[in-house]
């Protein structure tokens, strides 16, 4: 049941720091339930995204388009934060000073960063440390929130695990190594026509380590040409196309390449050891969990909005 409450349309804050201060004239942006969201909570949010638009060389007409989108978006999350920070207070979650503080210093830690960093790296980005333990704040409790009211609903099966799994082949699978010998000559007189008659005696089934010692202009001649084993998608489209195409045991076209013209042949396929199933269950479980809760978050705020008085005052 959608509650009644009157409705504030503007207010002014006059802040008195000394007798020389100034007047600084807020307003509120929105009401969710008992609290408001005001001009300035936007504001503060809005700053990072201000200053990366107005570094972008964009039209005025695209940067106020940006902005404005931008600002829609901050202060729908504004009002979600709201109504989340109301369940915590009823359901008694709270985040103490001291899980603030150690959070900041972990940051601070892991980037190794001293107090006077931190404050400089704030500023930079046009952020009080006032705002920033407010934002950590809001970071740690959201999770204590969903957990306490959507956890429950969340049930990972083992079907939904394998399935992941069957769907993700490509990065559970391992990758396959090719250990690769070349042939290499100089872009120049009548080389092509030379090398296109390599390959033609190499697929014949000439030793490729006598044509290789005899011909190659590889500073790898004296090992037989062997690069050994490569992981081809770490080379130029040309070379990993042209590779992928070839057997265990063949050879590629000649191939023009920035060092010059080469014949690679493929003289084993390795693959590296993927990953079963049991050993990444755990690692789709999480995966899994975390698209669902925040799904389940998206559904239970929408129903906290719909019993919830929003008014958004433009």
């Amino acid at each position: 049941m959608k509650k009644v409450l009157f409705i504030l349309l503007s207010v002014v804050f006059i802040l008195n720091a000394d007798a020389s201060s100034k007047e600084i004239v807020d307003r509120i942006v929105a009401i969710v339930n008992n609290d408001i969201i005001t001009l300035s909570d936007l504001k503060s949010q809005l700053k990072l995204y201000e200053n990366q638009i107005n570094a972008k060389r964009l039209p005025a007409s695209k940067k106020r388009e940006l902005l404005y989108k931008v600002r829609t978006e901050l202060l729908g999350n504004l009002i979600n934060q709201k109504l989340t920070d109301q369940e915590a207070k009823k359901a008694k979650i709270f985040v103490s000073k001291s899980e603030v503080d150690n959070t900041i210093e972990r940051m601070k830690e892991s980037n190794s960063l001293t107090h006077e960093g931190l404050i400089k790296a704030l500023k930079k980005e046009g952020i009080t440390l006032t705002e920033y333990r407010k934002q950590i704040k809001d970071q740690l409790i959201r999770p204590r929130v969903i957990n306490s009211k959507v956890r429950s609903k969340i049930i990972i099966t083992d079907d939904e695990i394998e399935s992941f799994y069957k769907a993700n082949t490509e990065k559970y699978a391992g990758s396959k190594k090719y250990d690769l010998k070349h042939i290499l000559m100089k872009k120049r007189d009548n080389n092509k026509a030379v090398m296109d008659e390599l390959l033609i005696r190499l697929r014949k089934g000439e030793s490729f380590d006598k044509i290789s010692t005899k011909y190659s202009k590889s500073p790898l001649v004296k090992r037989g040409g062997r690069l050994g084993f490569i992981n081809v998608e770490d080379l130029p489209e040309k070379l990993k196309n042209a590779i992928y195409k070839t057997k265990e045991g063949g050879y590629t076209n000649v191939i023009d390449t920035r060092n010059g013209l080469q014949i690679f042949h493929v003289t084993k396929i390795k693959l590296t050891n993927g990953k079963n199933l049991l050993d990444v269950t755990p690692e789709i479980s999480k995966t899994l969990y975390n698209q669902k809760i925040e799904a389940q978050y998206k559904i239970w705020l929408k129903g906290l909005k719909k019993e919830a008085h929003i008014k958004v005052i433009k």
